[in-house]
């Protein structure tokens, strides 16, 4: 076959990809296109070509009205499915604005021709909420091939931007952990990380790493992590993270929440379908969860006010009434 012959049948393939069965492509459609490849092909020709790639496996469908062509079937992705990606790349705050545009750009390549327009028309990037910050990327990348490898990395931790100064926590202390996990949280991506210090999992914002290291150090194995030997038997990674509200890692409660009824959705896309919940008789109902007892637990709790109480145990009931007092400080 002559070479022309083989691109001819790679522009087709590509053509195909972005059909559907209420956009397809006709012969004479598929000829005006290879026109833009200087490539003259005969109608003929291209129903022989298209022939080929239902040979070559390809789920290639000709309409019911022969006049209007052909098209696929077998795409990898459906277009609303990309279209979801393009809008959660499009609100990703973690990545910056070149970046957020090459991505979604490389998403509509996979859509077909309608839905690479819809993409085009509907996904809105702001600008203002990205950050400016192109390192996220490179540090995302070699936390990635860390946790792979099983290698400790080392990095300083800043405090987030005062006057745009970079301010490192600890006076610029240098923290060793052996990596773990890298998760989406909200609108951040975190690293749960073990320091060399001690036995405990702690959490880390990615995007506040600098100086960010691979070593050569294997990392700790598990059994010797607390929090890490408890997945082990039996509890996941989502039960713990589910549990550390708002990244805060501490020791860990069983708590009952007493909750309005409007909450009911909240408290199970916060703790799983499978929370066991029980119906009260004025309306509310009782959520028993298992909570890091942590700033973060009570920041979460604070913003429901009284929507979300706690019924039990004392001691933690306690202890949220003292961080509202201490918050009630700053406005006396």
């Amino acid at each position: 076959m002559p070479e022309n012959n083989k691109l001819k049948l790679l522009y087709i393939l590509e053509m195909m990809k972005k059909t559907d069965e209420f956009h397809p492509l006709n012969a004479t459609q598929i000829k005006e296109k290879l026109k833009a490849y200087m490539i003259d092909a005969e109608r003929k020709a291209i129903s022989r070509d298209i022939e080929c790639l239902e040979d070559a496996g390809y789920s290639i469908i000709k309409c019911a009205n022969h006049n209007k062509g052909w098209y696929m079937t077998d795409q990898d992705f459906e277009d609303y499915e990309l279209k979801i990606l393009a809008d959660a790349v499009a609100k990703a705050q973690f990545l910056t604005v070149e970046d957020t545009r090459k991505l979604i750009k490389k998403i509509k390549k996979l859509a077909t021709a309608e839905g690479e327009k819809i993409i085009a028309r509907t996904t809105f990037v702001d600008d203002d909420l990205k950050i400016a910050d192109n390192k996220f990327k490179l540090k995302f990348d070699l936390l990635i091939r860390a946790i792979t490898a099983g290698k400790q990395v080392q990095f300083q931790y800043r405090n987030e931007k005062a006057n745009d100064k970079k301010i490192m926590r600890r006076n610029g202390y240098v923290y060793k952990v052996s990596p773990y996990y890298v998760f989406l949280s909200g609108t951040e991506y975190f690293l749960l990380a073990n320091p060399s210090t001690h036995n405990h999992l702690t959490v880390f914002k990615i995007d506040l790493l600098e100086n960010l290291t691979l070593l050569e150090e294997k990392v700790r194995i598990q059994d010797e992590i607390e929090e890490l030997n408890e997945l082990t038997n039996g509890k996941t990674i989502e039960n713990f993270l589910r549990s550390s509200v708002n990244m805060w890692i501490g020791n860990f409660v069983s708590v009952k929440l007493k909750c309005n009824y409007v909450c009911r959705r909240e408290i199970l896309k916060k703790f799983g379908v499978n929370t066991f919940i029980t119906n009260n008789k004025d309306g509310t109902f009782n959520a028993s969860v298992k909570v890091s007892d942590s700033p973060g637990f009570y920041q979460w709790l604070a913003s429901y006010g009284k929507n979300i109480i706690i019924s039990e145990p004392e001691e933690i009931k306690q202890k949220y009434i003292q961080y509202l007092q201490g918050t009630l400080k700053n406005y006396l």
